[in-house]
């Protein structure tokens, strides 16, 4: 039991910076354990490699670090996700619609050209064509009824919005009734096409990602109703 308690602290890894301490810890310790099993020409560069390899990943960290921090972190590692947006520079380009009544039908967000592939440069919509929009759309229909169902209808949150910031990713924010925290939370979802030509869509910063518009929203909508429960247990003690 007492191991099962100690493994349960660990969680996913999600963090670049994480990814990369665990790389080059597996790297010393590899290399150096084959350094004896090595011929004697080969441990000399061998060596070398290993005295170099730190300073070369740290010198990569940090000029990282410098010209592009926003890379190192996941949008988990920010207290609010719209602060990612920010970093990314795509919260001052958000284009949203909002649902605030149980009986309003879901709108969809809609391209602002008729043509078949549309990539406008310097909008929200640039890098995102019309089939990958399509499927977002289907989503956040299925998703919006699901969130009307669940938790609109009893009165427990007053509406929701979703909107496109940017290469292919999209925001989805849940509000609750609780004048002091009135934004439940933040979440940020993205859509690619495959090489097979299929749109995947994924909730960023978890693992639920579908192919299927419904089953996806599924997911993202027992994800939402998670939250709120875990809301309303600390709010009503």
């Amino acid at each position: 039991m007492e191991k099962l308690v100690a493994l349960g602290r660990f969680q996913r890894v999600e963090n670049p910076l994480t990814i990369i301490a665990i790389f080059a810890g597996i790297t010393e310790v590899a290399s150096s354990a084959c350094l004896p099993f090595l011929a004697e020409t080969a441990q000399q560069t061998f060596v070398w490699f290993l005295v170099l390899f730190p300073f070369v990943l740290i010198s990569a960290f940090f000029l990282t670090l410098n010209f592009n921090a926003k890379v190192l972190y996941a949008p988990g590692d920010y207290q609010d996700e719209t602060h990612f947006l920010r970093a990314m520079h795509l919260s001052d380009s958000i284009t949203q619609v909002s649902v605030t009544s149980p009986d309003e039908i879901v709108p969809r967000i809609e391209l602002p050209s008729t043509r078949p592939e549309s990539r406008i440069a310097g909008s929200p919509f640039e890098g995102i064509s019309r089939a990958e929009l399509d499927a977002m759309n289907e989503a956040f229909r299925h998703l919006g009824d699901g969130i009307r169902e669940l938790l609109m209808k009893s009165g427990d949150v007053p509406g929701f919005s979703f909107g496109i910031v940017g290469e292919g990713l999209f925001k989805l924010s849940v509000f609750t009734n609780d004048p002091a925290e009135p934004l439940l939370d933040t979440w940020v979802l993205k859509v690619t096409t495959g090489t097979d030509g299929k749109q995947t869509l994924s909730l960023v910063g978890t693992k639920i990602s579908s192919s299927i518009p419904a089953d996806f929203a599924s997911s993202v909508a027992k994800k939402i109703e998670s939250t709120f429960r875990r809301f309303q247990a600390q709010h009503t003690k």
